[in-house]
């Protein structure tokens, strides 16, 4: 790989998701061809000067849920994701691109309307309120940040070490919060 400075340029990130296995057997040769392809392609054209190419590794397509997979998308910060589109992963990749792009741009639609507001963020998980994940959180807090404004520079002087003016709060009933681990309320 080239020695440069990427720190300006566009993340690309491409996801090929598996083949799914006929039952409980392991997944076996979700292998990115195509994104290697491309990726090879794109620096033979002095493409990686400005962009800087990466493949999301087969261990976190492979075996993590699709909603795991989105907060891994997520927490890399690519300017650009492109899939690999196949008919065994056609369903998957949509409905994974979908929240991907309805989490960005919600958050960052927001901010560019009320660029000088606080902003909360209240997550209340219908269901299993354990599938709101530190992962999710510190991704929507990142998400939040990349449009900072004066507050937020303000509140990040408070020597209480506050980081800024944006706030994710995670919503739970009592009978459910009664039935929670406490560890969990404890790192969300």
């Amino acid at each position: 790989m080239n020695q440069r400075d990427h720190s300006s340029a566009r993340k690309v990130l491409f996801v090929q998701l598996p083949i799914p296995p006929a039952g409980p057997s392991p997944i076996h040769g979700n292998v990115p061809l195509a994104a290697g392809y491309l990726i090879l392609h794109a620096r033979s054209r002095g493409l990686d000067q400005h962009f800087q190419f990466e493949i999301l590794p087969p261990k976190i397509s492979n075996y993590r849920s699709d909603v795991g997979i989105v907060e891994e998308i997520l927490s890399r910060e690519p300017g650009i994701v492109g899939f690999s589109c196949y008919l065994w992963n056609i369903d998957r990749t949509f409905w994974i691109a979908s929240h991907v792009t309805a989490m960005q741009s919600v958050i960052s639609q927001v901010l560019r309307d009320c660029p000088h507001s606080s902003m909360q963020v209240i997550l209340e998980p219908m269901g299993d309120p354990t599938q709101v994940t530190t992962d999710c959180v510190e991704q929507l807090l990142a998400t939040c940040y990349q449009h900072p404004n004066y507050l937020d520079r303000y509140y990040s002087l408070n020597p209480q070490g506050l980081l800024g003016s944006k706030r994710v709060l995670v919503v739970v009933d009592d009978e459910a919060m009664d039935d929670l681990d406490p560890d969990w309320a404890d790192t969300i």
